[in-house]
């Protein structure tokens, strides 16, 4: 976005309002940060294009990412670093469609949100080369897009002179497509800055490779590793922080987002905040969930114990489901959809861990509990592949049970029991074998488990 390429009119207001902005814009929440996990492996390597005064960049360094980002306008990176000193050797100034800070194939993953809208028309398709050029082969590209209240993509100037240029989802993923990205996720997001005329689509792509390779369809689904719970939902826990702890202690599967990085290449959909928020694998309605009788469905009332979590006089409950539950449900919609297409099928392993002693919510209360536990359903998980993962972990001197303590397996609510190219298994992990369960700490034997459960896994077939 060097000036001769982004129009003048837009690039002058930034300047302009740079501290102003740069204000506005770290007090913003809920936004394009919860796709991070979902959208990228824990640890990679990504840049963010159009960082503004590093907001974005900051979140993702905090969350564990090797992150960086760029940004023409030069008022608004003096901003960021001047706010945040953390940012020094992470935020410079660096234009599209040229980058030419930036070397080839150097990053793992790219954030480009709320960027490419502002671009001339004539500049779009170098732009997208631009993002190509610096992104690895197989690499991930997260980016989003202002749309109306009525879902159509913004045009022509608006009151503060910056220009739209109308670029619609949909056109994005055709020039996309024509340089080899592939849309493996697409949703909406609320305006993080509370403008009601304004949503924002978000999607992700990947970089396709030469290749593949029978493990190419594999859908890692991850919805319990979170202990993240955002400030707007953490005042309408009952809960005091130690209290608090103790339930996120109890009730996450902690440590399974990390089974992802021994898969040669898989997908993996991880839901970025915690279950005690929403739970993205219960049924969506209360009448449809047999634990909603437990005071946990979807948006859970209780603990783990049965103590009152939140006060159901206050709570908003469809605004977090359309918030959290339906944005990730879209999401996993749109990766098994891509491998159908792609491939004419694919297999979901939905992962887990359970505690090694019965909680007082769950309805399976016999203490004896097996190392692993295969959930099963009868259309979508072959016999061959529940009996053939059950003989490798059995193999590996480890305990199994199918279906017990825990029964059942993740397919999208569009092709559950509706279509059988979707296969599906549970795998649920003792937690004994992973973490101290009194303190969380994490054993030195869990990377030994993650690695073996990664190769079964990769070596069922589909």
């Amino acid at each position: 976005m060097k000036e001769a390429s982004f129009d003048h009119e837009t690039q002058q207001y930034y300047r302009n309002n740079a501290r102003a902005l740069a204000q506005r814009y770290a007090r913003a929440r809920g936004g394009i940060e919860f796709w991070f996990d979902a959208a990228f492996p824990k640890g990679s390597k990504i840049l963010d294009v159009g960082a503004a005064a590093g907001r974005d960049v900051l979140l993702l360094l905090e969350a564990g990412y090797d992150a960086c980002g760029v940004d023409p306008c030069r008022e608004l990176v003096t901003e960021g670093l001047k706010k945040n000193p953390v940012l020094k050797g992470h935020l410079a100034c660096d234009s599209l469609p040229g980058l030419e800070t930036i070397g080839d194939h150097g990053f793992d993953g790219i954030l480009c949100s709320a960027v490419l809208m502002h671009l001339p028309e004539e500049t779009l398709f170098d732009a997208a080369f631009g993002l190509r050029r610096v992104l690895k082969p197989g690499g991930r590209l997260l980016v989003s897009l202002p749309v109306d209240a009525g879902g159509e993509p913004i045009r022509g100037r608006d009151e503060k002179g910056r220009l739209f240029n109308g670029l619609s989802p949909d056109r994005l993923e055709l020039m996309l497509t024509r340089l080899g990205f592939s849309c493996i996720g697409r949703g909406e997001n609320f305006d993080s800055l509370g403008r009601e005329e304004r949503k924002w689509v978000v999607q992700l792509f990947v970089l396709e490779t030469d290749g593949g390779g029978k493990d190419s369809e594999i859908i890692l689904h991850i919805p319990h590793s979170s202990r993240k719970i955002p400030a707007d939902c953490r005042k309408d826990i009952l809960l005091s922080d130690t209290e608090l702890e103790n339930e996120l202690l109890k009730m996450t599967d902690a440590y399974t987002d990390e089974i992802p990085k021994y898969f040669r290449k898989a997908t993996a959909a991880i839901f970025p905040v915690s279950r005690l928020v929403v739970d993205v694998e219960r049924f969506r309605e209360d009448a449809d969930e047999p634990m909603s009788k437990k005071g946990m469905g979807a948006v859970y009332m209780r603990t783990h114990d049965g103590r009152l979590l939140r006060d159901p006089a206050t709570i908003n409950r469809e605004a977090l489901l359309r918030r959290y539950y339906e944005l990730h449900h879209a999401l996993l919609t749109n990766v098994v959809e891509t491998a159908l297409v792609k491939a004419g099928h694919c297999c979901i392993f939905d992962i887990h861990s359970f505690p090694s002693e019965p909680l007082p919510y769950e309805f399976d209360q016999n203490p004896d509990r097996p190392d692993i536990c295969l959930g099963t359903d009868h259309f979508h998980t072959p016999r061959a592949m529940a009996e053939k993962a059950r003989a490798c972990f059995e193999e590996a001197g480890l305990t199994v049970k199918e279906n017990s303590p825990f029964a059942g397996t993740m397919v999208p609510m569009k092709h559950y029991r509706r279509e059988s190219a979707v296969q599906s298994l549970m795998i649920e992990i003792n937690r004994k074998l992973i973490m101290n369960e009194k303190t969380g700490e994490k054993t030195r034997e869990s990377e030994t488990l993650f690695q073996l459960t990664a190769e079964i896994l990769s070596g069922l077939g589909i």
